[in-house]
This record gives structure tokens, C-alpha cells and sequence, in this order.
């Protein structure tokens, strides 16, 4: 995503590095759970998608009551009358 930024010209490179660097300080857990996949695939067909690669990270948000940043605006636009925990990362503002 900060690599698509740079390249649109929609963030500056240096941004994009410093971000980087904030995220890669967040303290990330993976989720090793089989029982998101069974899930995604049912999301996927729920809602029509062809991959269910956004439909995973929404069975993970699903499970543990989280919430779901994600880039693929289509995406947001298809769920969110069902999922109000889902957005858009392009409308996210930093205080």
C-alpha cells in the first residue's frame, strides 16, 4: 500500500518510510487459526468475491470482534451494509 502511495505520487517517500518504520514497531500477532478458512470461503461466496483474500482478514476481524483497515474500496463498499467494523484505509487521518 505506502509503495502505491509513492508511486501515484500521493505520499513522499520519506512518509512512506517513516510509516513503515511505526508500523513495523505495532505489536503484530498471527493468527494461526484453521477455522478462518472455512469462514473466508463462506464470506467470499457470500458476498460475491472471486478471491477470498479480504474475506480472510474479515473472518479474522469476525473472530476476535476487531476491525478491518483494508485498501480495496470495492471491497469496503460490498460488506460494509453488513459489516460496520470494515473501512477504507484512503479515509484514515493521522492526528
Amino acid at each position: 500500500m505506502l509503495r502505491k502511495l509513492v508511486y501515484t505520487q500521493r505520499l513522499e517517500r520519506e512518509s512512506a518510510d517513516q510509516l513503515l518504520q511505526l508500523a513495523l514497531q505495532l505489536p503484530i500477532q498471527i493468527i494461526d487459526d484453521t477455522a478462518i478458512y472455512p469462514r473466508s470461503l463462506t464470506l467470499a461466496h457470500q458476498f460475491g468475491q472471486p478471491r477470498a483474500y479480504d474475506t480472510q482478514y474479515l473472518a479474522v476481524a469476525e473472530l476476535f470482534n476487531g476491525v478491518l483497515w483494508t485498501a480495496d474500496e470495492r471491497f469496503v463498499r460490498t460488506v460494509t451494509p453488513t459489516y460496520t467494523n470494515v473501512f477504507d484505509i484512503n479515509t484514515f487521518v493521522v492526528a
